[in-house]
């Protein structure tokens, strides 16, 4: 994407294609999160895009999109549902 710093021609256009491209690495997930395994939800926070979180007597239950190569590390999380 052509852009000028100077005077800010196409920068919109610049932030729109990096968003789409970053939200294309990432994979929807919906996960319930043990509190004994809090620091995942922490992990999720810090590199994901969290869309809704529950507190629930059983952990938390996160449903954002994380990329692709943090997935695996909440296997052993339950999974309520994947998009």
């Amino acid at each position: 994407v052509a852009f000028s710093a100077i005077t800010g021609e196409n920068l919109d256009v610049l932030s729109g294609t990096i968003d789409r491209v970053l939200q294309e690495q990432m994979i929807p997930i919906d996960v319930l999160v043990p509190y004994a395994q809090a620091q995942l939800a922490a992990l999720f926070h810090e590199h994901g895009v969290v869309q809704m979180e529950e507190h629930t007597d059983e952990g938390t239950h996160i449903v954002g999109r994380l990329p692709a190569e943090l997935t695996s590390r909440f296997d052993a999380c339950v999974t309520v549902a994947v998009s």
